[in-house]
């Protein structure tokens, strides 16, 4: 990813995978961009933008009837997580439904996301341009086919920032795994906890360590006292994790943050990680 974007700083070029992932032919053909507002003008918004119809073009490739799989695409965009949400948003009968999503998680277009101890599964768009597309691009293009520039690219950089929020969550996932096995720790159990208001992004379990560790994720440039409000918080949250989780298990605190404004000496009592130590480590 970064090898692409060798004149891009390190943000831009993470937002480069939030847009593209690690399709190296999306990061080719855009690395003379200099910057990710000059990439997203001439990759998207622009009316002869080399990705403009990528999406269209990706369905028809796969799908005889492109259009349904667009609306149901564009329905999970906008918040529609369930079979039974996705029918009320498409006016589709839910059992057919259910059919397409079984079809695009098949082709690794959506996947369906199910926090640790729950049987209740959400879907979510996987594939990182249909995301970008489907969040930051079309609600534009809907409104206006012919953008300005100097009003288009902040506004779908700010929708990218949203969108890169829940790519470092995702990633902190596959963090977590590869900070333990760095420092000798073997998680059996990661992943996300969501129950009756509690949700902690990321939960791994040592059985092995008698260790809990739980992390929150911040895609924000955080000072050491924002860290330790967000720790507290952490760990009131992690007082309300079911037995199964923590039995007589020592508690271990991370703070995932794009970066620290400040000294990581002024935060003792929890582990902090920021953008270059997450990358250098999925």
């Amino acid at each position: 990813m970064l090898k692409f974007h060798e004149g891009m700083d390190f943000r831009d070029a993470f937002l480069t995978y939030v847009m593209f992932g690690g399709i190296p032919h999306y990061h080719i053909i855009t690395s003379d961009c200099r910057n990710v507002e000059e990439l997203l003008w001439k990759a998207f918004l622009l009316p002869t933008a080399i990705l403009r119809d990528e999406v269209h073009f990706m369905l028809r490739d796969e799908f005889r009837d492109p259009s349904t799989y667009y609306g149901i695409l564009q329905a999970i965009a906008n918040g529609a997580d369930t079979p039974t949400r996705i029918a009320d948003a498409t006016g589709m009968f839910r059992q057919h439904v259910s059919k397409y999503l079984a079809v695009m998680e098949e082709v690794g277009f959506i996947e369906r996301e199910v926090p640790l101890l729950s049987k209740k599964g959400s879907y979510v768009i996987k594939d990182n341009l249909m995301m970008t597309w489907f969040t930051v691009i079309e609600p534009i293009l809907t409104n206006n086919p012919y953008p300005d520039r100097s009003t288009s690219t902040p506004l779908a950089i700010s929708k990218l920032n949203t969108q890169a929020s829940r790519t470092y969550e995702r990633l902190a996932k596959e963090f977590a795994v590869r900070w333990g096995l760095k420092h000798g720790i073997r998680f059996e159990t990661v992943g996300k906890y969501v129950h009756k208001g509690v949700e902690v992004d990321v939960v791994a379990v040592s059985k092995q360590q008698r260790e809990t560790h739980v992390f929150e994720v911040k895609w924000s440039d955080l000072t050491p006292k924002e860290i330790r409000r967000e720790t507290k918080s952490l760990l009131r949250k992690a007082t309300q994790l079911p037995v199964k989780l923590i039995t007589d298990a020592e508690i271990v605190p991370h703070i995932i943050v794009r970066s620290v404004k400040g000294t990581t000496q002024e935060t003792p009592n929890v582990l902090v990680h920021d953008l270059t130590e997450v990358i250098k480590n999925v």
